[in-house]
């Protein structure tokens, strides 16, 4: 039984992230939902790591801003984030 508050969508997108105690790195996200995502990155980031991210939906459009993420979650390649500040 899936207990998540907000729909997830599965969708390809490519993101960016950084933050202040890491240079920053790229993965693509592959579920999308109000609240969160997760992304798929070769990039080590640590639970509770406050992360800025920016999401390309198309090369014509200017990147979504989620401007805090926290990661709550990290297994193998993957991560799961929830928004803070959009």
């Amino acid at each position: 039984m899936d207990l998540r508050k907000h729909i997830r969508f599965h969708v390809q997108f490519r993101s960016s992230f950084s933050s202040v105690s890491m240079v920053g790195g790229e993965g693509d996200i592959v579920d999308l939902s109000i609240s969160g995502c997760r992304i798929e990155s070769v990039v080590d980031v640590q639970p509770g790591a406050s992360l800025e991210v920016r999401i390309v939906t198309n090369s014509q459009q200017t990147p979504i801003l989620i401007q805090q993420a926290i990661v709550r979650w990290k297994r193998l390649q993957q991560f799961g984030l929830e928004f803070v500040t959009m």
